[in-house]
């Protein structure tokens, strides 16, 4: 499977789309860890790539006929940064990690399981229904009214603790 990914990686770095910009950015993402394995099955890798503007995803299969990778940007998947990066995640994952079983379904990293449980709780929240009274000034008691009748409390004090929580 490892040698698989890297003559593939090999075989995608003589491409003439391939250019040494291209594979200077990819190495830049992998040596910087903006590249996150996300779930991995026996044949489907989801990795994350956190590029300067944007995340982007890129999913690598390994089929009958090699290995085909998938990812969200613009550019062509011959010239595809990205897919360089991942397939570099990805051998490197492959070269530390245990390789789960035939039919052992999807297993998520750490990472995975994180954004797919905020993904799920965006969802949810974007979908409910709240209601909110505002005080009379803006550093007063705000209440929140949720759909299931629970009631928040909000202060401009915890706004300014939730804020400086997600600076640190």
């Amino acid at each position: 499977m490892l040698d698989l990914i890297k003559n593939h990686l090999a075989a995608v770095k003589t491409r003439p789309a391939v250019t040494p910009l291209v594979l200077r950015k990819a190495h830049a993402l992998y040596v910087n860890g903006q590249c996150q394995m996300l779930t991995c099955a026996r044949d489907h890798f989801h990795i994350a790539i956190d590029d300067e503007f944007k995340d982007f995803d890129l999913v690598v299969e390994l089929t009958a006929d090699g290995v085909v990778t998938r990812c969200n940007c613009r550019a062509a998947e011959a010239g595809c940064h990205h897919a360089v990066a991942g397939l570099l995640e990805l051998s490197d994952f492959l070269a530390r990690e245990e390789f789960p079983e035939a039919g052992s379904g999807q297993t998520y990293t750490r990472e995975g399981m994180i954004k797919r449980v905020l993904d799920e709780r965006r969802e949810k929240a974007e979908q409910a229904e709240y209601r909110i009274d505002f005080a009379d000034n803006p550093y007063g008691e705000h209440e929140l009214l949720t759909e299931k009748g629970r009631l928040y409390k909000l202060t401009q004090l915890s706004q300014a603790r939730t804020k400086n929580k997600y600076l640190k």
